[in-house]
């Protein structure tokens, strides 16, 4: 048995004894009727699948080819398209990004580390001001820190006001916004006799006795003066009536001597304690009723008989929320 190469021409020939061959019924091999040749003929279908499937390999590799060079071309296409949007966008927007690139590469900071809150004045008046008390190359000025006070006037002590700050247009990035302050220190209307301090205590008699010994100057029969009590009448607030009262020994014609009382008075008073102990007041003045001995030959004097009298004194006309205390 023979087999005929591919794409060699069927020979109808015997190549062993030369005689004629014939094809078989389904044509895939031939017969030789004489020396029982066989030749075995190739699968021409077979061969046509392979060589279809070898070209449409070939056509799809150079289509793919084809689409990826187009691929190719686009993508250097788009990116010089990008590239120049780039420069004209660049020549455009330079000035403004110039101006705003301070603000985006602005470093970040706590402005209340930069300030102090400071309250003064009397109470229920009483102002906050914040001073700058820390600068850097970026902050200069409250001004940098757009700081906003929630109140500035008309404060009381133990109030509550908060300060925000804006970073919008600071050259800083601001950490925290808000703060909120209590408000201390004010001056306090004396409301209760143990806020005074004993330094205060000394200022208020020197003051007392000044006003006190225009009375009893030229009158030597008026002897022992003698700081015997305090007495406040307040409102709680902003009221108040302190008595600064002293004992007297007053020599009468009978030969026998009397005890008096002398009294310093003020009004609305405030007191600052400690060291430099001061104290100030809407009004002072002594008080007391008319006194003298039978004519003014042996002195007189404005003064209370007792205490008791300084506290009726006190009280009478005086609004009904007004608490006496004593010390």
């Amino acid at each position: 048995m023979s087999r005929i190469k591919k794409d060699t021409k069927h020979d109808l020939v015997c190549d062993r004894c030369g005689g004629m061959m014939e094809y078989s019924t389904d044509r895939k091999e031939m017969h030789c009727a004489y020396c029982g040749n066989v030749v075995i003929l190739p699968d021409l279908e077979q061969e046509e699948k392979v060589a279809y499937a070898k070209r449409k390999a070939e056509l799809d590799a150079q289509h793919e080819h084809y689409e990826k060079r187009q691929r190719m071309e686009h993508r250097h296409l788009n990116i010089s398209k990008l590239i120049a949007l780039l420069v004209v966008a660049s020549v455009v927007l330079l000035p403004a990004s110039c101006a705003f690139l301070p603000y985006v590469f602005r470093p970040t900071i706590n402005p209340f580390e930069y300030i102090e809150v400071k309250f003064e004045g009397i109470n229920g008046e009483g102002e906050a001001t914040v001073e700058l008390i820390k600068s850097n190359n970026k902050i200069q000025s409250l001004d940098d820190l757009n700081i906003r006070l929630s109140q500035t006037y008309n404060l009381s002590e133990n109030d509550v006001i908060s300060i925000t700050t804006n970073d919008a247009n600071s050259p800083c990035w601001h950490s925290v916004k808000y703060k909120e302050y209590t408000v201390k220190g004010l001056e306090l209307f004396l409301n209760d006799l143990d806020d005074i301090d004993e330094n205060a205590e000394k200022v208020i008699h020197n003051k007392s006795e000044q006003l006190i010994g225009k009375t009893i100057d030229d009158q030597p029969q008026f002897t022992n003066l003698k700081q015997e009590k305090f007495y406040l009448i307040s409102d709680g607030d902003k009221k108040n009536v302190l008595y600064d009262v002293y004992s007297c020994d007053w020599e009468l014609i009978e030969g026998y001597d009397k005890t008096v009382y002398l009294v310093a008075y003020y009004t609305d008073i405030i007191v600052h304690n400690g060291k430099n102990a001061t104290f100030s007041y809407d009004d002072c003045m002594y008080t007391g009723e008319l006194m003298y001995e039978g004519s003014y030959s042996n002195g007189y004097v404005y003064g209370f008989e007792s205490l008791e009298d300084i506290e009726l004194d006190l009280t009478t006309n005086r609004s009904p929320n007004m608490v006496l205390t004593s010390k």
